[in-house]
């Protein structure tokens, strides 16, 4: 079992090392996440975000509710989510493990999350105390291991796994790369239910590649619209999974 103080070390490093900041492909995919959650707020309804990384998406989520909490371990992203964020949103420095509301939201937003923490069945079952009863709803997300990306790969011989953990995931800290398998098995783990299922933006080539397009003008937000488009009928090639629970 990782101790707690040496867990907070680990992330604050990691959020001092993250490469994906301002990464346009990145980008994309949570405003795709984003026009998701958007389905499940009700008028002035409440989020509970869990990591906000540079703070991209807290901006984007911001504007969906008028309650919106930000928890994060890593004081430095919370810092550098804070200079763009509105006013009523509230940051709380803290690992989920230990992160105790007293309030309950419409949204749990957990993007990008699950393959980090020791613990996602654990995280998934706290979580589910902290929704509104009968309403609320968990937005869990994580990168897909079946990604078209990572199936070029392995064709091109560059993987030899499509489950194993790159060296740039292994910087940003990933403790497993997730299939649809896995992440219904930690989410029934968690003792949620899955309401919704699906895919967000098919991922043809890996994030470097696809940045350095968006940059030459080879591709552009269009794109990733059609892109994610096509995630409708091919989630298992998409960039992202996810699932709504309760």
């Amino acid at each position: 079992m990782v101790s707690d103080s040496s867990e907070k070390t680990n992330l604050e490093a990691i959020a001092h090392r993250y490469r994906d900041v301002g990464s346009p492909s990145e980008h994309a995919v949570r405003r795709a996440a984003v026009e998701v959650v958007g389905r499940f707020i009700p008028p002035g309804g409440s989020i509970l975000e869990l990591g906000c990384s540079e703070g991209y998406m807290t901006f984007l989520l911001s504007h969906l509710a008028k309650r919106h909490v930000v928890v994060d371990a890593a004081g430095h992203f919370l810092a550098k989510a804070k200079t763009t964020a509105p006013a009523h949103v509230s940051f709380v420095e803290s690992l989920f493990e230990d992160f105790e509301p007293n309030e309950s939201f419409d949204v749990v937003v957990m993007c990008y999350i699950l393959e980090h923490v020791a613990e996602p069945e654990q995280l998934i079952a706290r979580a589910r105390r902290w929704l509104k009863p009968n309403t609320g709803v968990i937005f869990a997300a994580v990168p897909n291991a079946r990604a078209l990306s990572r199936q070029l790969g392995r064709a091109l011989g560059v993987m030899n796994d499509l489950h194993e953990i790159t060296p740039a995931e292994e910087e940003h800290g990933h403790r497993r790369t997730y299939d649809r398998a896995m992440l219904d098995s930690h989410v029934r783990g968690g003792g949620a239910d899955a309401l919704f299922r699906g895919g967000l933006v098919v991922k043809p080539f890996g994030t470097g590649q696809l940045d350095a397009m968006v940059k030459a003008g080879i591709i552009s937000n269009e794109h990733f619209t059609a892109l994610n488009h096509l995630a409708i009928e091919m989630p298992d090639l998409s960039h992202t999974i996810y699932t709504v629970a309760r």
